[in-house]
């Protein structure tokens, strides 16, 4: 189902190319206030419509960019583009409409900066930078197999840098850093998986992160995956117990719990999943607040995705509504849904507009 990986360029060969496979870069920013920022970019991302179709990953490209303040959402974006306006050079050099995507590695050191120029649905911009440093991680190494959902943490427990003009609006964000990868030959909701619950937790001298995989089948293993990551880059993998409580159910029926309480041999952190702020049929995105019996606290996001919910019929105009696609059509209310908070309305009357003024001249 899943196994944990150190990135490597070779594994990429051929899997752009491979149908139904995918592979997503994921970075994010937060501050002990919780003010933060995720930003994915990928080829094939197994969340947006036309998953289950099995093209190529070379010609899905998107982009996702969310930030967040007081524990919601103030703007959100995810966009697809056309495969001709694309420069892949591997992952450490990827060209997007007008936004480059660099992640690269010196010796031991790993250096993320991407440079945004995103259009807004209805007129506008965000355009800036997103810059992180620090010691790559490594882990152990494992083998990689075809049929497994590859997941590599690249470098976190280090800081990072946001600089954003948001349609005229200024976001500045320092705040601890996560980069991750994720990657398969085949498509997501073939991999087995049930659910999968992941999150990272800056707590203040290392990085506490889960991965945890609950399988389809009764008879199959479930995976669990707890590292700590320090700022040399040394990654150790614990037994940990994971002890779930306060159950709820999102609006579209996911279920979800509240709190988990993490304990390994040297660690005792209970996590609260303090705000829902990406929510829809098949994943949850939320703020955490964590607390470790030492006293210490810290911030982070985590994430619940059920994959077999993925791209089914009836969710596919919902999806629909929040995908912006740069270079083809779109749900009219887009607007509504992507882009910044503040302004929705006047750029969802920018949208109507043209389409009004067309109709009135075929008439």
């Amino acid at each position: 189902m899943l196994s944990l990986t150190e990135q490597r360029a070779a594994a990429l060969r051929g899997l752009l190319d491979a149908p139904g496979a995918f592979a997503w870069w994921y970075a994010d920013l937060i501050d002990a206030e919780g003010r933060g920022l995720v930003l994915i970019w990928s080829f094939g991302l197994p969340f947006l419509t036309g998953s289950r179709t099995c093209a190529p990953a070379r010609e899905r490209p998107a982009v996702s960019l969310a930030l967040y303040e007081g524990d919601r959402s103030i703007c959100y974006l995810l966009q697809t583009y056309a495969a001709g306006e694309v420069t892949f050079a591997g992952p450490s050099h990827v060209r997007m409409g007008n936004s480059l995507f660099r992640l690269w590695s010196e010796a031991d050191v790993t250096t993320l900066d991407a440079t945004l120029d995103l259009p807004l649905v209805g007129g506008g911009h965000i355009r800036g930078r997103v810059t992180a440093r620090g010691v790559r991680c490594r882990p152990s190494a494992r083998e990689q197999t075809d049929g497994a959902h590859h997941w590599a943490p690249i470098v976190t427990a280090t800081s990072g840098l946001a600089a954003l003009d948001v349609d005229g609006r200024p976001f500045a964000l320092r705040g601890r850093a996560y980069v991750d990868s994720n990657t398969s030959q085949r498509p997501l909701h073939t991999l087995g998986i049930r659910r999968w619950r992941w999150g990272r937790v800056a707590l203040p001298d290392r990085e506490l992160i889960y991965f945890l995989v609950d399988p389809s089948r009764a008879d199959a293993d479930s995976v669990e995956l707890v590292l700590e990551v320090r700022a040399d880059g040394s990654v150790r993998q614990h037994e940990a117990r994971a002890e779930w409580s306060r159950p709820r159910r999102s609006l579209y029926g996911l279920a979800f719990h509240e709190l988990v309480r993490l304990r390994g041999t040297s660690f005792d952190v209970t996590l609260r999943f303090q705000a829902i702020v990406d929510e829809g049929p098949f994943y949850l995105r939320f703020v955490v607040r964590a607390h470790e019996a030492t006293g210490a606290v810290g911030t982070g996001f985590a994430e619940q995705v059920a994959p077999e919910r993925v791209d089914i019929a009836w969710q596919r105009p919902f999806v629909r509504m929040r995908v912006h696609h740069t270079g083809g059509r779109n749900s009219i209310w887009l607007p509504l849904f992507s882009g910044p908070s503040e302004g929705r309305y006047r750029r969802l009357l920018r949208h109507w507009l043209p389409a009004r003024a067309s109709a009135e001249v075929a008439s």
